[in-house]
């Protein structure tokens, strides 16, 4: 049965990528790059822009947002080229992964990148997805899916220090492909990954899948006609970010119900 979703209001209205008038270090002109995807820290939201290199030099920067969505800051990542980004975070840094070149990078919540991988060579013929944080193991994941097989997924931990593949769990999900971004809820009965990806047969629509790591299962939640850059798990909600720079609460219909 396929759910439908309501967006049930924009939460934020984000100013546009003009003057930053507080605090400011840069950027400031990144044209017209949509954001990506969001992570939540405190009362804060990070959200980075997307790259789309209209020219050289640094086109990447980190943006912190208060509760109300107006920018506070934003700091220089001193990255190019890296395209699409998926970001998560734990107590002490930022993980990003940049898409386009399969590179995974740990950041301090200044801006510093403190450690580099990229894909190993074994993993030709795989695309690197969203990234989350699970709260409760400690523990880092991003999501990897084989190019001539979308709805075969690999779901690697991280290790931290070098940000390097370790272990991963193995995830079938027919139908889709892109799966862009992730974050997690620490529900302590069901810890649950969401994971945001695009439909194969429905044009650029967006599902939000449901995937439970101690079942193994993974379900639809719903079906977006909107398109949406990231999404994060901020105060018992899921929240999402937009091309136009607004962020909106999903309130997912039936979405409560237990595996």
């Amino acid at each position: 049965m396929r759910y439908t979703l309501l967006i049930s209001g924009v939460l934020f209205l984000l100013m546009g990528c003009g003057k930053i008038e507080v605090h400011s270090v840069g950027p400031i002109d990144i044209g017209n790059d949509y954001w990506n995807d969001i992570a939540v820290r405190g009362n804060d939201i990070l959200v980075t822009n997307y790259d789309g290199v209209e020219g050289p030099g640094n086109r990447i920067f980190l943006y912190q947002l208060d509760s109300t969505g107006t920018i506070q800051d934003s700091v220089d990542l001193s990255m190019n080229g890296q395209g699409y980004i998926s970001m998560a975070g734990d107590q002490g840094h930022l993980y990003l992964v940049g898409q386009t070149f399969g590179n995974r990078f740990r950041v301090s919540f200044g801006g510093n990148v403190e450690a580099m991988s990229n894909s190993e060579p074994e993993l030709n013929g795989w695309e690197q997805g969203g990234i989350a944080y699970d709260s409760i193991d400690d523990s880092l994941h991003v999501l990897l899916w084989k190019s001539t097989d979308s709805g075969h997924i690999r779901m690697y931990s991280i290790d931290r220090e070098t940000m390097g593949l370790q272990g991963y769990r193995e995830i079938d999900f027919p139908g889709g492909y892109d799966y862009f971004a992730m974050t997690f809820e620490p529900n302590p009965f069901f810890p649950t990954f969401y994971i945001l990806c695009r439909h194969e047969d429905e044009g650029d629509a967006i599902l939000l899948l449901r995937y439970y790591p101690s079942t193994g299962l993974v379900s639809t939640v719903g079906l977006f006609s909107e398109d949406f850059c990231g999404i994060a798990y901020r105060d018992g909600q899921l929240i999402a970010s937009t091309p136009d720079r607004r962020i909106v609460i999903l309130n997912p219909m039936g979405s409560d119900a237990a595996p």
